[in-house]
């Protein structure tokens, strides 16, 4: 098993119950997984965010690994490691 640090920000966190959680993952875990994890635990408001109508992951949501995008690993198959920060980044407007 490994631990990860989950950062939810904006809308997200309040979809969370917080800012941070911790989880516990399977040894080899992807984004993918904690992304299915999430939405079986937070259900259809959540899946609502990160799952765009065509399936696939949202493409206005920014996700990091330890600070840099998962487009700079393996996108949504990014293998998570004991002690990773995965941080979930919704779209901000102001005005």
């Amino acid at each position: 098993m490994i631990t990860i640090k989950i950062r939810a920000l904006f809308h997200l966190k309040d979809m969370l119950g917080a800012r941070e959680l911790t989880l516990k993952l399977k040894e080899g875990a992807t984004i993918k997984d904690l992304i299915q994890i999430l939405i079986e635990r937070y259900g259809d408001k959540v899946e609502s965010v990160l799952i765009g109508p065509n399936g696939k992951l949202n493409p206005i949501i920014t996700i990091l690994v330890n600070g840099l995008q998962i487009d700079f690993f393996n996108g949504i198959n990014t293998t998570l490691a004991d002690g990773d920060t995965v941080s979930f980044i919704p779209p901000v407007g102001g005005g």
